[in-house]
């Protein structure tokens, strides 16, 4: 899981802790949609985005993840949320 707090990055593997989720200004997953769906369970506040990076995306279609174009270029993905110029429709 990639937490993103103003321009910092953190890392966590796989630990959905209230603490991180409630500091946090967005939650990136790493996996698949079950890794979605874990942490989407664990988010309270409804305002806080979640975005989902299907890791195997040559195996698995990942239809809460991004699509597959950001999922083999996360930098793209990244640059974009950054910049506020991301929009999949």
């Amino acid at each position: 899981m990639f937490v993103c707090k103003t321009n910092r990055i953190v890392i966590w593997v796989s630990i959905y802790l209230k603490e991180n989720i409630d500091w946090a200004d967005v939650i990136i997953t790493t996996g698949g949609d079950g890794t979605f769906l874990m942490a989407a369970c664990r988010i309270q506040d409804r305002e806080k985005p979640i975005i989902g990076f299907n890791t195997d995306p040559t195996r698995s279609e990942g239809y809460l993840c991004l699509p597959k174009q950001y999922s083999v270029n996360v930098n793209e993905a990244i640059e974009k949320m950054f910049k506020a110029s991301f929009w999949i429709e």
